[in-house]
This record gives C-alpha cells, structure tokens and sequence, in this order.
C-alpha cells in the first residue's frame, strides 16, 4: 500500500533529476467512475522540476512547480515501497465551503523514464451529496511525468541532501479493511470501510481515509487522536433546509500495531433545522479490522 511508510525489499527507485511536464488525465472518484463530486483546487499541471538524493534510509527527492503564485510550488516525495509518495495540504473548496484538502501524488518509475501513477484530492470535511453514488468520493487522477530536459537552475528548488528524514507516524497503522459498527441506545449499525492513511513527511499529521461505494469520511490525527469535526448543509426528509453536524474522537491505543486491530470511539451527529428535521445521534463507534 502506498499509504504505508514501511520499505519494501524491491530496492531503492533510483535517482530522478531533470525538468518534467505533468499530464493529469480526467478526473475520476476513487473507483474510476466518472467524478460527480464539487472539489476545486489548483491545478498542477505544467512544468516541474525534480532533484533527488539517495542516502541509507532511502531516495528523497524535491519537486517544484512552475506556475507562479501557487500555494503548493513545492513537494518533498520519498521512496516508498519502489515507489515515489509526497502528501501535502492546501486549501480549496469544497461545496464552495472553504476546506484543507489533502493531495497526495503516487509515482513510480517507468522504462521509457516517464514516472506514472495517480493523484488524489481528498478535503478534510465530507462534501458531496450524501447517499448519491459518486458525489461524495475524493476525486483521483491518472497522472504522468514525462520528461523534457535537465534542471533548469532558476527553477531547481530546494536540495534533497538538506531535507529532514521522514518521521514514521502511529497513525499509519490504521489500513486496510474494518468492519464499523455504530452502537447507540436504538440499536446497532454496522457496514464495511476500506481505509487508507496518509502522513505528512513529519508524522504529525495523518488523514485516514474510510470510505465506502456511497461515500466517505476523513479522520484527521494529531496529538495520538483521530478526530471527525465538519457540518454541511442536507436536505431534510420534510424537503426543508437544514445544517448537519459530525464530531467524533478516537483514541489512538496505548499499543499502537500496525496494523490496528481495534479503533474505539465516540461520536455526535446532529442535523438542526426545524421540527420536522431536528435530531441528535450519540454513540459508540468501532471499528475492527477484517482483512487487507
């Protein structure tokens, strides 16, 4: 799994340096359906230029984009698993609401010396129109760096002999598939995620990624705990307005595995509105691993 920070034995990608043009094919949802969903952040398509360097823990390397006034004009990309992994967050929109939203390239190397892989936009609220197929999932891309010559000095970036180790965090053990169940006082919910976590390189920050065919959830961790804090507007079942809100914290274990057999929680949904649209769900929420 690209989410993971552990090295596989396949052996190091190798050193990648030059200037390459990014190529985003079209927009999908996380399965490769067309994408209904309302994310909008920069677009970084465009030149880059990319230095790395190999040391004993690995190749890092520094990639800079070419577009100025960019919010995201650099990414630090380390060798993980043979491939290429940077995660970074910037802001967006989501629904129109302003949002972080997580971007996170995958590259791996080819024959032809393009590096191919994808690009993933997830925001750090659940936007989207619940239930509909597609339109809350996380936007993916195919996408391809094709190279078209050397670093050009004024473009060349920072120096990936300078840059800091990558700092492995608890959080990355929460991958896989989890079996939730929802325990409150009218009864149990229960229905299957599959997760995937993603740090920043100094392991202070992670988003795991659960998500189901319908839609998703971002837990975002810092300070050993995951946390859901987001409301959105929803339609109520009387056909009027109403706001709804999502906060929940997990615990990070005592004895964090990798991977994380059990994660328990507590969490508070509450959609307000009206009469006919005002409720309020407290429960125990858990979720347990079932397989890879």
């Amino acid at each position: 799994s690209t989410a993971r920070s552990g090295r596989s034995n396949a052996g190091p990608v190798g050193a990648v340096n030059g200037t390459f043009n990014a190529e985003f094919g079209p927009r999908t949802d996380i399965f490769g359906n067309a994408y209904q969903g309302n994310v909008v952040t920069e677009k970084y398509d465009g030149p880059w230029s990319i230095r790395s360097a190999c040391r004993s823990d690995g190749c890092v390397a520094t990639a800079s984009f070419g577009r100025q006034n960019s919010k995201l004009s650099a990414l630090v990309f380390d060798e993980i698993d043979g491939r290429w992994l940077a995660v970074a967050v910037t802001p967006g929109t989501c629904d129109t609401v302003s949002t972080d939203v997580w971007v996170i390239f995958t590259l791996q190397p080819r024959p032809d010396g393009t590096l191919s892989g994808e690009y993933l936009e997830v925001p750090q609220i659940q936007c989207g129109a619940p239930g509909i197929r597609g339109s809350s999932l996380p936007a993916k891309q195919i996408l391809t760096f094709r190279r078209s010559g050397n670093v050009d000095p004024p473009f060349q970036g920072a120096d990936p002999e300078a840059q800091p180790p990558r700092h492995a965090s608890p959080a990355q053990g929460l991958h896989g598939q989890y079996l939730e169940t929802m325990q409150e006082q009218t009864g149990t919910y229960t229905r299957s995620n599959t997760v995937k976590t993603y740090c920043v390189r100094s392991g202070d920050r992670c988003m795991s990624l659960v998500y189901t065919a319908l839609d998703f959830t971002p837990l975002i961790f810092a300070g050993r705990k995951w946390t859901v804090n987001f409301e959105r507007d929803v339609i109520c079942a009387s056909g009027g307005a109403g706001r709804y809100a999502d906060i929940r914290e997990f615990s990070l274990p005592p004895a964090p595995e990798d991977p994380i057999p059990v994660l328990k929680g507590r969490a508070h949904q509450q959609v307000t509105g009206g009469t006919r649209c005002d409720s309020v769900y407290d429960f125990d929420d858990t979720f347990e691993r079932t397989g890879e």
